[in-house]
């Protein structure tokens, strides 16, 4: 027979190894957005939203600090195996206050409240330019005080504190 070929006897040669690619990393929305040359007014509404996210930060850090209150805090901006656009993230058992940059560049504040007793004015602050064009009501967590009681076991303790209020001697 013409063209018979004995498989028992088939030796298959073995296929040369590939080298192998490093896993594929997507690259953190922010760090795309602070290098978007095309886009000096987005660039410098990113700017002041990061500035006032950290002045609103720190103010409401200073209402808390009276109540001894137990936080987490994280900066994942350089954390990589963190989410591509979360880029900072203050929680507590009453507030969920995070700073992320949206798929589409652009910086914007999740805050969600749960029987917070300083809503009322963080509210009237958020109300600054820009943050009132840049913050949402995150409502993708039903419980805040479930939800901070949920990540105490995910995180390194040293996200967590306890925020103290200050004395000044004069």
């Amino acid at each position: 027979m013409l063209g018979h070929i004995e498989l028992d006897n088939f030796k298959r040669e073995p296929e040369p190894e590939l080298p192998k690619r490093p896993p594929f990393r997507m690259r953190k929305f922010w760090i795309t957005a602070a290098n978007q040359a095309g886009m000096p007014r987005e660039l410098e509404v990113n700017r002041f939203t990061l500035l006032h996210y950290h002045r609103l930060l720190a103010k409401i850090k200073l209402f808390y600090a009276p109540l001894n209150e137990y936080v987490f805090e994280k900066d994942t901006r350089f954390y990589s195996k963190y989410n591509h656009a979360t880029m900072h993230q203050f929680l507590c058992s009453s507030l969920y206050f995070e700073l992320e940059c949206s798929p589409n560049y652009l910086y914007q504040v999740n805050v969600r409240f749960d029987n917070c007793p300083f809503e009322q004015d963080i509210r009237m602050m958020l109300q600054t330019y820009p943050l009132n064009k840049r913050y949402v009501e995150y409502d993708t967590i039903a419980s805040v005080s479930s939800f901070f009681a949920s990540i105490k076991g995910e995180f390194d303790q040293n996200c967590f504190s306890t925020l103290k209020a200050t004395v000044v001697n004069e």
